[in-house]
């Protein structure tokens, strides 16, 4: 709203009066700009029962920021290699560039209570989530045969035990 103030404040003072007494423009940071209805957070590709602006909403914001990397991120020109400056031609002009991520997570292992909360949100759709962060939430399980009885266990598990038996 706060583009268009000074022109609505020139056509009706009253009418802007009124929308300052009301929420900011309910669009900002979720379906765009120029809204008068605020919609429900989509999660996997489908709505939700959440609303933004809840603390739900900031817990769901929060746990995925801190385990994000950033699409892409700007690379000073002091820091760049010179195969950078080879790629990017206008680097001297701009002074670096603007690197694009390749990698979607930030190599953070998932805390078990964050893993939780991500399995237990609306629509949950781990491909999704994979796509979309880079995280896999899909416990892989290893096949071992003990004395003839088949066990599964984690892949983890199976990588401590094994290493256990190659010392």
């Amino acid at each position: 709203m706060h583009i268009f103030k000074g022109l609505l404040k020139l056509l009706n003072k009253n009418e802007v009066d009124e929308m300052e007494d009301k929420k900011n423009n309910t669009g900002d940071w979720n379906t765009g700009y120029c809204n008068t209805i605020t919609p429900k957070v989509m999660l996997f590709n489908k709505e939700s029962n959440i609303c933004f602006d809840t603390d739900l909403y900031y817990k769901i914001y929060n746990i995925f920021y801190k385990y994000s990397k950033p699409l892409c991120e700007w690379i000073s020109a002091n820091n760049m290699t010179d195969e950078e400056k080879e790629t990017n031609k206008t680097w001297e002009i701009t002074q670096g560039y603007l690197k694009v991520n390749e990698e979607k997570n930030n190599g953070l292992k998932v805390a078990p209570e964050d893993e939780e909360f991500i399995k237990g949100l609306p629509n949950f759709d781990n491909q999704i989530l994979l796509e979309c962060t880079g995280i896999d939430l899909t416990k892989k399980k290893v096949k071992i045969c003990i004395d003839g009885k088949d066990i599964l266990i984690s892949k983890e598990e199976f990588e401590s035990i094994k290493k256990q038996f190659m010392q």
